[in-house]
């Protein structure tokens, strides 16, 4: 014989559903949902698959939707959120700088040539423009040419290949530079110059694919056969710098 539910167990039962959603409700809004109100968040009460679609409020304050574009700032490594450093880069939609302009503000006012195997950049700064090195490297050579101008050279090696950059004419060398040294694209080597034989403040600068001042580089082992092998470059149709990265006339 088929049994009725009361009015009571009805009651009863439906509350019981209705006490059970709430309660599933209030844990998952614990584990995935973060307000916009809320400035910090912890990666242990958030579900980090739902990260693609869901807004947070990262621990600077900054809010953001992943998957725009996001500011270096927001994750500078996985260790800020507490994800690993692979992840994290995949989060940042700014790419990774590799190359970049030697200084803030110039014009180019000499273009490769094979008489004049560099670029010439003057600047409107003059001696108070600040020279930085166009990629991560370590500094390889600081020294005066014979005809007196002040220079530095970086040794990089990137994407498995090496190369030497050269800044020629320096007005003064940064404090604390010496060979070996390991420098980022925002440490200085000096300051914009007239150095040697010049006709105006500005920065002649190379860039070639060996190691100036290596003794196991044949190519360019010592300043002459460094300045030979620009030559032969050049003539193969490598373009210094503007192989590298897009380089303007102004900036």
């Amino acid at each position: 014989m088929q049994k009725y539910m009361s009015m009571n167990e009805k009651i009863i039962i439906t509350l019981s559903v209705i006490f059970t959603f709430l309660a599933v409700y209030f844990f998952m809004s614990k584990e995935l949902a973060i307000d916009d109100t809320i400035d910090v968040f912890s990666i242990e009460t958030f579900n980090i698959k739902n990260m693609a679609t869901t807004k947070i409020a990262y621990k600077n304050g900054l809010n953001n939707t992943l998957g725009s574009n996001i500011e270096d700032k927001v994750i500078t490594s996985g260790e800020d959120i507490g994800i690993d450093n692979s992840l994290a880069k995949k989060l940042n939609a700014i790419p990774e700088v590799k190359w970049q302009l030697p200084v803030k503000t110039g014009r180019i006012t000499n273009w490769l040539s094979y008489s004049h195997v560099a670029i010439d950049i003057t600047s409107p700064n003059g001696v108070y423009e600040t020279i930085y090195p166009i990629a991560v490297g370590t500094i390889s050579g600081i020294y005066k040419d014979r005809a007196g101008a002040n220079v530095v050279t970086v040794h990089h090696y990137i994407d498995g290949v090496n190369y030497t950059s050269q800044y020629v004419h320096l007005s003064s060398y940064a404090p604390g530079l010496y060979v070996g040294k390991s420098v980022t694209i925002n440490d200085s080597l000096g300051q914009m110059g007239a150095t040697g034989i010049a006709t105006g403040v500005h920065l002649h600068i190379s860039v070639v694919d060996c190691v100036l001042f290596d003794p196991n580089d044949s190519n360019c082992k010592n300043l002459g056969g460094y300045f030979n092998y620009l030559s032969r470059r050049y003539s193969q149709g490598f373009r210094g710098l503007n192989e590298l990265i897009y380089v303007p006339n102004s900036w």
